[in-house]
């Protein structure tokens, strides 16, 4: 599986242990969580079939199937939500007050616990991780957290006795339309950072006791009997499990906000306090030689998020100029490599690559001996350490740089248009002058190999001795591909294209990369639509620079029509997302130019808030990649 599954950071919090207990079947209704749900691992909703089916197949503990949940991240780092703004008793037990409305006050708390969790990703790594309230509190059947608060929920016990069923507990991930995450925790000591548990959950996090190396670290087993219902007990069963299918990021997190306490569910109401009955204190965890005396009374904070739990979310939802190398990453079928966190590139070589001009390329421990010179602005950062580069001795086989054609980037899409720089590529310069694109031209063939193993001939555009355009073949598997220059029966140049589902690029009127896009607008007033420039070229200064785009009166509609390459994936995971002066921007249509091969098109409502501001920045995202920043001027 790939690096990171697990992501190990959440621990259930021990004094709510009583609240729900884990491995519930299904005819239990468990009150604040959705139907054919129940609650595994202390606070962490999963569906009732996908229990039982792992119960069928042997399994003897409800363990949450981390391929499944950990991928299902939010698109784009956006989590909708909106408060329950409807109270109902969860029982009809004698007494039951009405439970799940958020009150204002609560609402505050949990918006600030929002914001730290926001400002924490931000500030480890400059990723974004965003949660948007929905308008007027409806989501409209979107795919949303709806958030409760559980303090008032009860069962019936004996004698229809109301019995508290308060808990904390979410899901793990983006379930799909509506989700419940539970709260009652909103005041008291460490209150936030529970929060910021429940909320990490949501964005796809787990815990980091189910780490398959933790009894390195930590004794569990040894103290079973101290934990409520006993060794043999759900509690026991559903809260202390060993996920052996993951695979954990980093070293064992002792600081994590996710880690369980040392009382965590313990038979004694007094842990860690000594006694006759229990003369090891009823702790359920013991930290291992030599970390005990750091460890054992710290584990299971509530007081910040540790640098791996900051880190680990700003990786899930890494920025789109973030790529990822890791020289061990051993992936199997279908997985492939596309330099994200969870399918990192193996090589650095392939990372420098793909990273895009001033982007950030995160190396993971290991040794890599395939450096080569750095052409461009980019950071490097090694996050755990234990990076050792050496450079590649003899000479380079890889005379063939291929880049995006828009954007310059080092990564490209299937079908994109694609530049190839070296030296004595072809004999003379010839251009395709009609469509289908020929894959010969003036002698000249380009062969691309992807990951896959298949071979096919690229569609060309333009052939030189220096340079060549083509059209990355329809088809090509995503992954690390070859690509081979053919002159005649020769090969004149080799290399390695990193190939990706998305690679955004947009063209530039300068065809630099940068600067004012090759883009027009559209304007439509009433029944007439017109076309106008957005760029104009500059005698005195000999460049082109943003020609003003007047929005014009309340009643026009004004569009940016971008042109560009990369982005038309029907294999694309989430909404393109275009953001003008940093404002996201309605995107209408955003997919293949009509009549042009390889070309892709994004056609952007101008918002009206953005009159007067000037020269303001046009961002495109694709997939969680980002495309070139370009430039225009709103008057």
């Amino acid at each position: 599986m790939p690096l990171g599954l697990l992501f190990c950071v959440c621990a259930a919090i021990a004094n709510l242990a009583h609240a729900q207990q884990a491995g519930q079947r299904a005819v239990d209704k468990i009150p604040g969580v959705p139907d054919g749900y129940t609650i595994v691992e202390g606070d962490i909703q999963m569906p009732i079939a996908v229990v039982n089916a792992m119960r069928s197949q042997g399994r003897t503990e409800p363990n949450a199937p981390q391929a499944l949940f950990n991928l299902k991240l939010w698109p784009n780092g956006i989590v909708f939500f909106r408060f329950e703004d409807f109270c109902a008793a969860t029982s009809t037990c004698a007494g039951a007050m009405p439970s799940g409305c958020v009150s204002a006050a609560n609402q505050a708390i949990m918006i600030n616990a929002m914001r730290m969790v926001i400002n924490e990703v931000k500030a480890a790594s400059g990723a974004n991780v965003d949660f948007k309230q929905c308008q007027n509190n409806d989501c409209r059947g979107g795919d949303h957290i709806l958030i409760r608060d559980s303090s008032n929920d009860t069962t019936a016990g004996p004698n229809n006795a109301c019995q508290s069923a308060a808990a904390n507990n979410s899901p793990v991930g983006r379930q799909g339309d509506r989700q419940i995450l539970n709260i009652v925790s909103w005041t008291g000591t460490g209150s936030q950072f529970v929060i910021a548990h429940e909320l990490m959950h949501a964005l796809g996090v787990f815990h980091e006791h189910q780490r398959s190396d933790r009894d390195t670290y930590v004794n569990i087993k040894d103290f079973c009997k101290n934990v409520q219902g006993g060794c043999m007990g759900n509690i026991y069963k559903g809260n202390f499990p060993i996920e052996t299918d993951a695979i954990a990021y980093g070293y064992y997190d002792f600081d994590s906000v996710m880690h369980y306490g040392q009382c965590a569910f313990s038979n004694n109401p007094n842990c860690p306090t000594t006694s006759p009955a229990f003369p090891d204190g009823g702790i359920t965890i013991r930290v291992n030689e030599p970390y005990r005396t750091q460890w054992q009374g710290a584990i299971g904070q509530r007081a910040r998020l540790s640098y791996l739990d900051r880190m680990t979310l700003s990786f899930l939802y890494s920025r789109g100029d973030f790529r990822f190398v890791y020289a061990d990453v051993k992936l199997t079928f279908p997985f492939k490599e596309n330099g994200s966190f969870l399918f990192p590139y193996k090589n650095l070589s392939t990372g420098v690559t793909a990273t895009p001009p001033r982007g950030t390329l995160w190396i993971q421990p290991g040794t890599y001996t395939d450096a080569r010179l750095f052409n461009k602005p980019m950071t490097l950062r090694a996050p755990l350490g234990g990076v050792i580069i050496n450079p590649r001795q003899g000479a380079f086989n890889q005379t063939l740089a291929a880049v995006s054609a828009a954007s310059y980037n080092g990564e490209l899409a299937v079908e994109s248009i694609a530049a190839a720089f070296g030296e004595n590529l072809a004999n003379s310069t010839a251009a395709a002058t009609s469509q289908p694109l020929p894959t010969t031209l003036a002698g000249v063939t380009v062969k691309v190999k992807d990951a896959a193993g298949v071979e096919r001939d690229a569609p060309l555009f333009f052939v030189s001795p220096g340079q060549i355009n083509y059209q990355v073949p329809a088809g090509t598997s995503v992954g690390v591909a070859g690509i081979a220059v053919y002159n005649g029966a020769t090969v004149a140049a080799a290399g390695e294209i990193p190939v990706v589902a998305a690679s955004p690029g947009l063209f530039t009127a300068n065809a630099s990369g940068q600067g004012v896009p090759a883009a027009v607008v559209l304007r439509v007033r009433g029944e007439t639509q017109t076309l106008e420039p957005v760029a104009r070229f500059d005698q005195t200064l000999q460049r082109f620079v943003p020609a003003p785009i007047d929005l014009g009166p309340t009643g026009d509609q004004v569009f940016l029509i971008l042109f560009g390459s990369g982005f038309r994936s029907p294999d694309i995971t989430s909404p393109i997302v275009v953001s003008i002066g940093g404002e996201e921007s309605e995107v209408l249509f955003a997919g293949a130019a009509p009549g042009f091969a390889g070309l892709d098109q994004a056609n952007v409502r101008v918002p009206r808030s953005l009159a007067g501001k000037g020269e303001v920045s046009v961002s495109l995202t694709a997939d969680n990649r980002s495309a070139n920043a370009v430039t225009i001027n709103i008057r």
